[in-house]
């Protein structure tokens, strides 16, 4: 089974698959990915990458960072585990700038517990960033399993190192930028994430180590260790440098020196960008630094009330319906046979109707009746036909029908040729065939003759139009009157028969 960690930035991503197999996890891809500078351009960057290493359908963390999200350390009143979800929400409404219920919300625990008040760390993330992840995630055809917060999985990545109560500051410089987390032990109390302007980068993180200190209430007293997370070439001057001037021991922390993955780390760029990944993908010890989850944000936890009382008296209500279900069985079982019985009678009736017996089927029945009707409809009777064109063909003085044609393929039809006085009688012989409902006349075409009674030859064809439903309903009507006569008939010869008193 594969698990994928990214980190989105503004013109690159971040990538790392960890491979499980027999219990035993292993770092399979590492990539950092660029791309212009917009969703859509990393969306398909990160399509493309997870189908080339076929890791499609893949369990998926996103890690967003500082400016990803809006983050206040609130203070709370003395609330146990279940109800703090409830209160932090309720405070983070009044301290947040823009949060409101399509905001994931997150937090984790500074200080205090159900008897004194504390603080704790609240990260907001907003819905237009989140529907960017969802769709990226979703169009590479990866499933979305967490939303994770950077500083936190930087946090669980070093837990080992964070071993005793002591004042830790964590600095990670990136490209224009970097991220100052304060631990107490492994509680994370503070960060931040600063521009770094002017060449002088030593003086501009002293000043800003001292500032991240005296908002969290501290002193650089009581500073007791820099950690610089980056390669030990680049860093380890800086760390001299502010180890000098704020009197405080540093260590560098070099993710490319890890032994358990330093190896995959050396053939990437930026090593310690992949840190947050591989501090979500690892393994998360009952002790590590607490993690924060968009996705799956800690909730209310409902406690279950104590129903074993009603469980008894649920137990003999359940008795006493068993002893009725019972009486009910007994009922119901002369009511099935019953129900077997007519229900063996209506078998025997349909399998009558399916043909299944010495009768033919229904439907063959309805098939040859259906036959009947049709060579009945389409019986023409050519004399009504004849009848019906004479009684709207003109007098002999204007037409003359010489050739009349009569077919019947499919559909019945007249195909007239006929000498006709001029145009003007022609249109008005069409006009009158049309006037007749079942004609539907058609002038096919006509051509002059040198005649003088009658100038044109004309061709007209006429379609005859059956209504097959009120014919039909016409031989049903005299199918019925003709068995009314025959029940009649044997009404009074039976009658007839009858003898008197």
């Amino acid at each position: 089974m594969a698990r994928v960690a990214i980190e989105f930035d503004k013109q690159q991503m971040f990538l790392a698959a960890m491979q499980t197999t027999s219990r035993q996890a292993s770092i399979k891809h590492l990539a950092c990915l660029k791309h212009e500078p917009n969703d859509e351009a990393a969306a398909s960057v990160l399509k493309d990458e997870i189908a080339r290493i076929g890791l499609t359908k893949s369990d998926t963390e996103v890690v967003v960072c500082r400016t990803d999200v809006e983050l206040r350390v609130l203070d709370v009143p003395p609330a146990p585990e279940s109800e703090l979800p409830a209160m932090v929400r309720f405070v983070a409404k009044s301290e947040f700038a823009s949060l409101n219920d399509s905001w994931m919300l997150d937090f984790v625990r500074l200080s205090g517990d159900e008897r004194t008040p504390g603080k704790v760390l609240a990260a907001g993330l907003a819905p237009e960033r989140k529907a960017r992840i969802f769709k990226a995630v979703d169009e590479a055809g990866l499933r979305l399993k967490k939303i994770t917060f950077r500083p936190l999985e930087v946090a669980n990545y070093l837990s080992r190192q964070l071993t005793n109560e002591s004042l830790r500051l964590l600095i990670e410089c990136n490209q224009g930028s970097a991220d100052l987390s304060l631990f107490d032990g492994r509680s994370m109390i503070s960060t931040r994430t600063i521009r770094i302007v002017g060449n002088d980068l030593a003086k501009v993180l002293e000043r800003e180590i001292k500032r991240t200190v005296s908002v969290a209430d501290k002193s650089t007293d009581e500073l007791n260790e820099i950690l610089l997370l980056g390669p030990d070439g680049i860093v380890k001057p800086l760390g001299e440098s502010l180890a000098k001037n704020l009197s405080t021991k540093h260590r560098i922390i070099d993710p490319a020196k890890d032994r358990s993955v330093g190896q995959k780390l050396q053939s990437v760029e930026q090593q310690h960008r992949f840190v947050p990944l591989l501090g979500t993908l690892g393994e998360h010890r009952p002790d590590a630094t607490p993690t924060m989850d968009f996705v799956s944000p800690r909730k209310v936890e409902i406690k279950k009330a104590d129903y074993s009382k009603w469980y008894l008296y649920g137990g003999i209500a359940a008795a006493g319906l068993l002893l009725l279900f019972g009486a009910g069985y007994l009922k119901l079982s002369s009511q099935a046979a019953q129900i077997k019985k007519k229900s063996d009678k209506l078998q025997k009736l349909t399998n009558v109707n399916n043909g299944e017996t010495a009768r033919p089927a229904v439907a063959t029945t309805m098939k040859q009746v259906g036959q009947i009707d049709e060579w009945v409809t389409d019986a023409i009777n050519w004399q009504e036909v004849m009848l019906a064109y004479s009684e709207h063909a003109l007098t002999p003085d204007d037409a003359i029908v010489d050739n009349f044609i009569a077919s019947q393929k499919g559909s019945t039809q007249l195909t007239i040729k006929a000498r006709i006085a001029d145009q003007n009688v022609e249109s008005k012989l069409v006009k009158e065939l049309q006037n007749r409902t079942e004609f539907v006349t058609t002038q096919k075409g006509s051509k002059p003759l040198n005649d003088r009674e009658f100038s044109i030859e004309s061709k007209i064809d006429v379609a005859v139009v059956r209504d097959q439903k009120k014919e039909l309903q016409a031989i049903d009507k005299r199918a019925e009157a003709f068995l009314a006569e025959q029940r009649a008939a044997r009404a009074a010869a039976a009658q007839s028969n009858t003898p008197s008193n």
